[in-house]
């Protein structure tokens, strides 16, 4: 780490007389290069902004503005590339009645050696002072203030605000930190109480076949002082957006490992679905999201999304507004027993399969999406099925049992005993409901009777198990 003749890491608030560059006044414009949370690596440059070259010449020149509180007294060392690059800012406060005697007597002491700005110790006391370290290759390594900040109690110099940079031989952003809790760079792997961000790139060929440089994984980790975290990482497999490539946006904290994946593009692609294609409107894959239901899950699936495949969970793909599709798959097995179209935790349509993946049977409640073709999600032809002493009841639930061509045929039907129940479009929660045979023979008292001969799950809880395990 280069400290210069800029900063006396044995008294960080000194200020440098030899070898620099004194800005009374100037702050320079560093363009976010210094700040906090980068959300892309490739957005940080490693090296700091030259001086320009018109202040180059006002060395040791300028005045704190009057009228004025607080200013900056700027300093510059040399960048071995011919130019200057800034390495310490000062607050400079004015003086008033109020002003405490130790804070005149530090800064003759700190401030005096450097002649220009001996003059400002008349009218004003410095505060605090922002460094600017840098590594043997000149990117910047490290930055953090140093003041006195309790000085009713004691009169020692003490950092915060520690932000940390580490660059690959590339010159890109491998890995920032924010300090906040250790106040020190780290050597190795971040402290996990810190909050940092964590970068990894790819090459790929741009339009013009140049060589370019994207994202690959970009991680924000949120410590805590106790241990505990949680992070966002979004992975790709290839920085250049192809049919091919995978990746998605995952959740993952310190006591369950990843708990999902959103947005998720060709992930899962072993886990079979038995419905239709769900597109946007422009022809493109709606997105895939995952969520894994038995902790501990480890962020290595990540780098390997076959691994997900060992882990129990659940997939949920938005349908329609307000309706999505919900499948669950234990570890290992890449077949779902039931599926369920749900909305506002209620179950639309469960759909249940046999060892071999066949749909044997579909239970559907009210009309909602009935035909594929029409953007729905099923396809049962109600038309002759039903007895005529029912032709002004609404039904509300259908069950349908699937022989081994795969032909539908309607078994069960719960319907509102209310007279022209169908002519009213009300709330399914105040039907009157009978449960029986496709003809109105009621075969079934109660609803959880009809319930439990069908297998129905009526809140889709066998695909939420860690819901059911919490309860």
């Amino acid at each position: 780490m280069a400290h210069a003749a800029c900063n006396n890491p044995t008294n960080w608030l000194e200020s440098p007389k030899d070898g620099v560059k004194v800005l009374i006044g100037y702050e320079q414009d560093l363009g976010g290069r210094f700040a906090s949370q980068p959300a892309n690596g490739l957005d940080t440059p490693a090296f700091a902004p030259p001086l320009p070259q018109d202040m180059q010449a006002k060395s040791g020149q300028g005045t704190l503005p009057k009228g004025e509180d607080k200013s900056v007294v700027s300093y510059y060392e040399p960048d071995a590339k011919g130019g200057w690059r800034v390495c310490r800012k000062e607050d400079w406060f004015r003086r008033n009645e109020g002003t405490r005697p130790a804070s005149i007597a530090r800064t003759e002491k700190n401030q005096s050696r450097n002649a220009s700005v001996a003059p400002l110790l008349r009218s004003h006391v410095m505060g605090a002072a922002r460094v600017y370290l840098y590594d043997p290759k000149g990117r910047v390594q490290e930055t953090f203030a140093a003041a006195v900040y309790e000085p009713e109690k004691s009169e020692r110099v003490t950092t915060h605000e520690r932000q940390c940079f580490r660059f690959n031989d590339q010159n890109l952003l491998q890995l920032y930190v924010s300090a906040t809790t250790t106040n020190a760079c780290p050597l190795g792997d971040p402290d996990p109480r810190d909050t940092w961000r964590r970068f990894r790139y790819g090459a790929f060929k741009n339009d013009r076949d140049q060589t370019e440089n994207g994202s690959l994984w970009i991680q924000w980790h949120y410590g805590k002082e106790d241990g505990r975290w949680s992070e966002s990482i979004v992975f790709r497999d290839s920085p250049k957006p192809s049919p091919e490539r995978h990746g998605g946006n995952a959740s993952v904290d310190s006591s369950k490992g990843v708990t999902q994946i959103l947005g998720g593009f060709n992930i899962g692609l072993r886990d079979r679905s038995d419905g239709p294609a769900l597109k946007y409107t422009d022809a493109s894959s709606k997105p895939i999201e995952y969520y894994f239901t038995k902790p501990p899950v480890p962020v290595s699936i990540l780098d390997d999304v076959d691994q997900m495949y060992r882990h129990d969970r659940r997939r949920e793909t938005q349908v329609l507004s307000g309706i999505k599709l919900v499948e669950f798959y234990p570890a290992g097995a890449h077949q779902p027993r039931d599926r369920f179209y749900i909305a506002a935790g209620r179950t639309l349509r469960q759909e249940q399969y046999d060892d071999t993946g066949k749909l044997k049977r579909a239970i559907n409640l009210g009309f909602v999406g009935l035909n594929k073709k029409d953007g729905g999600f099923y396809a049962e032809d109600l038309r002759g099925k039903v007895g005529l002493k029912l032709k002004d009841n609404t039904l509300v639930y259908r069950v349908w049992d699937y022989d081994a061509g795969g032909n539908a045929s309607l078994a069960a039907i719960g319907w509102d005993t209310r007279f022209a129940s169908a002519m009213r479009e009300e709330p399914l929660d105040l039907a009157q409901l009978a449960f029986g045979l496709p003809d109105g023979t009621v075969r079934w008292k109660r609803e959880e009777d009809f319930f439990k001969a069908f297998d129905f799950d009526p809140m889709a809880s066998r695909a939420y198990p860690d819901s059911v395990a919490n309860r």
